[in-house]
């Protein structure tokens, strides 16, 4: 089954996850994991073959499916945040569209004006509408190559520029388009210009490519813009043609140079049509002193389908296939995404870990498992279930940490087991040897992730955050990080409940990184 991503199901994704952040109360929490427990279990497992594989890409898009189905059902008239991205960037493009036809239309009229005096200078026609076009085409193609080397957009001030105007061109068209929208809904679409701003460690230079899409656009409308001004003006009107000079260039040297910018297509069209003929270029050459008068017409008039061919072959064409391209670059950088950041973990563990109530507290009641649904695999989707977290431990508490319970804990929460133990002791110098040593110990093992037990009771320090900062630069940008909070220890573990008001605090801390492979949990649950 072909899995199709769209970049309205990433900005939903996104809408829907923000939603649900875990940092409300214990209700709030039960309740999402219940939803998405009976989502998991009602609705997605049922469809899926016995032995057919459920990779994590499919198994969030079905969940985000369900999401949608619900909240359209409750509320009919929500309006989510994709399907207004999807909204203002159609009216994005249409506006681009009509400017760009409109600006090369514009420009064409204003060059190909002739007052029956003066032919048109066919010098500065090549030079504004092909050769400006061409240096473009070429540094565009240079920094596609530099992208496809350094895997990051070129010019990354221009990108950056450009990404900005997007989505100041996006807010604008957004607020014509949705004056009617109520309040509640207007507000929620600004998980779209967050999502473009505020994501790109996750989804790298996808959202590069609508933009680069959109220039496309404009530079195809522009192109048809000349093309249509050109022949209006030639097929409406009696034009003239002619070149001119201060620097003492030879018909034979004009004509060769005409000759191999007609390479592009003189291979089947004859010669006269493709490009003017030595003779022609004679007889279309303007002295200032002498007029026009003495000019041929055959001669003024045989440059308009070379002018009309140069705007095809080096400006609409090249233009076209760069749509191309960016439409099957973006397909493919879609079908690449790794959905591994550490809000889909939470989803999925909260997916695939069956709802556990405590007695004597409130909340909503799980409906009885189906004979269908007790069958079922607890674990579908591509993350592997082995050892493989680097524990790291404060000195503090490293010897009253048992490894076995600790090991149970992770892999229930995070669904990881416990791989390498490390000892950290808080120094300058311990810790950048540690550092080190994590470095080494991830590569050697390939695909290894981070565990930092804390004491949620001692609010997180500067050098807590500054350790976890320096252990993502030391490793891969995109290792899981997992940070478990426990409560103050008690006579006979350290493993235990942690306070309300500590989760708020260090939530607020590490949500404030901006690091999206980095997960807070608490290790005890209240459910335990």
């Amino acid at each position: 089954m072909k899995i199709t991503w769209r970049f309205k199901d990433l900005i939903d994704l996104e809408y829907f996850l923000h939603a649900d952040e875990l940092d409300g109360d214990e209700s709030t929490r039960k309740t999402a994991a219940l939803r998405d427990r009976e989502i998991h279990t009602r609705h997605i497992l049922p469809r899926i073959a016995p032995g057919e594989p459920l990779p994590r890409r499919r198994l969030i898009l079905e969940w985000l499916e369900q999401r949608r189905d619900a909240l359209k059902s409750d509320t009919p008239e929500a309006f989510l945040p994709g399907e207004a991205f999807t909204e203002i960037f159609r009216l994005t493009v249409l506006a681009t569209i009509v400017f760009a036809i409109m600006s090369g239309g514009g420009l064409a009229f204003s060059l190909l004006r002739y007052a029956g005096t003066r032919p048109v200078n066919v010098s500065v026609y090549l030079s504004l509408l092909v050769g400006t076009q061409t240096l473009l085409i070429l540094l565009l193609a240079a920094g596609t190559v530099i992208r496809r080397l350094r895997r990051r957009p070129p010019f990354p001030f221009l990108y950056t520029a450009f990404s900005a105007i997007l989505v100041v061109l996006m807010r604008r068209f957004g607020r014509l388009a949705m004056r009617h929208v109520s309040g509640r809904h207007r507000s929620s679409l600004e998980a779209i210009f967050g999502l473009i701003r505020g994501k790109r460690r996750i989804y790298g230079t996808l959202f590069y490519w609508p933009l680069f899409t959109l220039a496309q656009m404009f530079g195809v409308s522009f192109n048809i813009g000349v093309l249509g001004a050109t022949l209006l003006r030639v097929l409406g009107t009696d034009i003239a043609f002619g070149w001119q000079s201060s620097i003492l260039f030879s018909a034979n040297i004009v004509y060769k140079t005409t000759k191999v910018i007609a390479m592009p297509w003189s291979w089947f069209i004859p010669p006269g049509t493709a490009h003017p003929t030595l003779t022609q270029i004679e007889g279309s050459h303007m002295v200032l002193k002498d007029g026009i008068y003495h000019l041929a017409t055959q001669d003024l008039v045989s440059w308009w389908p070379f002018l009309c061919l140069s705007v095809v072959f080096y400006g609409l064409i090249p233009r076209l296939l760069f749509l191309v391209a960016g439409m099957v670059f973006k397909s493919r950088a879609l079908a690449k995404l790794e959905f591994s950041h550490s809000r889909v973990d939470q989803l999925l563990q909260r997916m695939e870990t069956p709802f556990v109530g405590t007695e004597g507290e409130s909340g909503p009641e799980p409906p009885p498992p189906s004979l269908e649904e007790k069958t079922l695999p607890a674990r579908t989707h591509d993350m592997p279930a082995e050892g493989r977290l680097l524990a790291i431990i404060p000195d503090d508490i490293f010897d009253n940490c048992p490894r076995d319970a600790l090991n149970s804990l992770t892999f229930k929460v995070f669904g990881f087991g416990i791989g390498d133990i490390f000892r950290l002791k808080g120094e300058v110098p311990a810790d950048q040897n540690l550092l080190a040593r994590l470095s080494e110990s991830a590569q050697k093992n390939g695909s290894a992730d981070f565990f930092i037990l804390k004491e949620a009771w001692q609010p997180p320090i500067r050098e807590d955050l500054a350790f976890i900062q320096n252990l993502r630069q030391a490793v891969s940008e995109r290792a899981r990080i997992q940070v478990g909070l426990i409560g103050k220890p008690a006579p006979d573990t350290i493993f235990t409940r942690v306070m309300e008001k500590d989760w708020k605090i260090w939530h607020q801390k590490i949500t404030s990184l901006g690091d999206p492979y980095l997960r807070l949990e608490r290790l005890v649950n209240h459910e335990a």
